[in-house]
């Protein structure tokens, strides 16, 4: 989907004639182009269908709860230091779901809250980057209930990583998991109804707040 002369904050108001992406009135008026932030908000068509090919936003922020994502792939680059938040309640993206490099951009997600990731998702940064794709924070929950394939693997600092259901795959092809709770926090990994956790040749699973 075609760029923008410069990046903008997009907010679902939901207020088109059908949920879809590009319908300029769900957005207030404006579609979203490519490295806009798409921010989702209010309760008016909270179950929308992405329809815009090949979109590739900044970050990606849900203000409240309720929102189910569908459609065609979303790409998330983040803007430092977001990547994903998820400020209240159950939020899903059921679209399939691409990441690019971290680079010191965090999954936001408030405590009580859940962030639920029922279509694939796939990590596009290299070997041997510093930082892992899911740098969890903030003391939330993230449910992946679909394939999450990288090269690298997670970085979790606050919260609960869920991998739950049989097509669940966290699979870390040449890194694996490392557990970073600062002092005061915790870190839980939760595998529920057959989730699987596969790490490739060379990755390894890691406690403490030392890499």
């Amino acid at each position: 989907y075609g760029a923008g002369a410069q990046a903008a904050d997009q907010t679902w108001t939901g207020g088109g004639a059908d949920n879809n992406w590009s319908t300029a009135a769900t957005w207030g008026g404006a579609t979203p182009a490519n490295n806009d932030n798409l921010i989702f908000n209010g309760t008016a068509q909270q179950n929308s269908t992405n329809d815009l090919a090949n979109l590739s936003a900044g970050y990606l922020t849900f203000n409240n709860g309720g929102f189910v994502l569908n459609g065609s792939t979303l790409t998330v680059n983040g803007v430092a230091p977001a990547f994903i938040t998820n400020a209240a309640g159950v939020n899903t993206i059921a679209a399939p779901l691409i990441t690019g490099a971290p680079g010191g951009k965090y999954w936001f997600v408030a405590p009580g809250s859940e962030l639920r990731l029922t279509g694939p998702v796939t990590n596009t940064a290299a070997s041997g980057t510093a930082i892992g794709w899911l740098n969890l924070t903030n003391g939330g929950t993230v449910r992946i209930m679909n394939s999450a394939k990288s090269t690298r693997g997670m970085d979790l600092f606050q919260g609960t990583l869920i991998v739950d259901g049989s097509a669940a795959l966290v699979d870390a092809s040449n890194d694996g998991i490392v557990f970073k709770p600062p002092t005061g926090s915790t870190v839980d990994v939760v595998l529920t109804n057959n989730g699987t956790i596969r790490i490739g040749g060379g990755g390894n699973f890691r406690m403490g707040n030392g890499r």
